[in-house]
């Protein structure tokens, strides 16, 4: 595993476990900029992760390249 593929992995971790204690609600819009900031990662491998979650059902992609948590 390379240190690209275990940032991917931490922000991808910690994104399912902001969802699972509602620290991002369902519908609500994420904010690519802020989340890289408050997670210090940049925003390649935050998209990377978003999209992983997206691929699980976690996520929704919206218009306007918007992102947001899939309500259960």
């Amino acid at each position: 595993m390379t240190k690209a593929d275990s940032n991917v992995d931490r922000i991808y971790e910690k994104l399912r476990k902001m969802a699972a204690y509602f620290e991002l609600k369902p519908d609500a819009r994420i904010n690519e900029s802020a989340l890289s900031t408050e997670l210090g990662a940049s925003r390649t491998p935050l998209r990377e992760a978003l999209n992983r979650l997206v691929a699980e059902g976690f996520l929704t992609f919206q218009r306007v390249a918007a992102v947001s948590f899939a309500a259960p």
